[in-house]
């Protein structure tokens, strides 16, 4: 064998074997790492309960406002007149990832003095587009403690996170101790963003 045939047995081992098995590999990675976040997210935690709370603005919230969006919950206790909550503003730089999207809505189940205060420190964060996705709701501690038991959560804890797909079941609880809550948030988000209805179908069959 010549080297110039050497050369082009090389050449076309490259185009028909090499590079179709790598393709496979990354893509059979990708297919798997995907497949592990559908299956974190195939749990069902409780639901979304019914409540009506106003927001920071003073606008009536109700559970109708998480239909057919992603939900991201957590609670928030401003009565120690803290100005650094650790949470909020690791989920500041996650709702600013989405800010473009009408489709996630983030409420904050907020134990406060008055609402006054809560209010202000909402204000403090500058959140974008915050009259359309992101509530900080005011609620007794009855409210918020029901809140809480019906999504698998404590109010007692500040550094817990939910996350509830658009038919409001809640599918994921996060431990913001863990410093890979924050990326697995962000991941789960992606998944569970609404989509068209054959991309909904797809995700349904694997």
């Amino acid at each position: 064998m010549t080297s110039r045939q050497v050369i082009q047995v090389l050449v076309l081992s490259l185009i028909f074997i090499v590079l179709p098995a790598g393709s496979w590999y990354y893509l059979n990675q990708g297919y798997e790492y995907r497949k592990a976040l559908l299956e974190e997210l195939d749990q069902n935690l409780g639901s979304i309960p019914e409540f009506s709370l106003k927001n920071q603005h003073e606008k009536l919230i109700t559970t109708e406002n998480t239909k057919g969006k992603a939900t991201i919950i957590n609670f928030l206790s401003l009565l120690d007149n803290q100005q650094n909550h650790p949470l909020i503003q690791q989920l500041y730089r996650v709702q600013d990832q989405f800010d473009k999207r009408d489709d996630i809505i983030f409420l904050t189940f907020v134990e406060t003095d008055t609402p006054e205060k809560m209010a202000t420190y909402f204000e403090r964060l500058q959140v974008k587009r915050n009259k359309n996705q992101w509530h900080f709701l005011n609620g007794t501690n009855i409210e918020l403690a029901q809140i809480a038991k019906s999504i698998a959560i404590t109010n007692t804890d500040e550094l817990a996170v939910a996350i509830a797909d658009e038919d409001g079941i809640i599918r994921y609880t996060y431990d913001f101790k863990d410093e890979q809550a924050i990326k697995k948030l962000i991941l789960h988000i992606a998944e569970l963003m609404p989509r068209d209805k054959e991309k909904r179908e797809l995700r349904q069959q694997e």
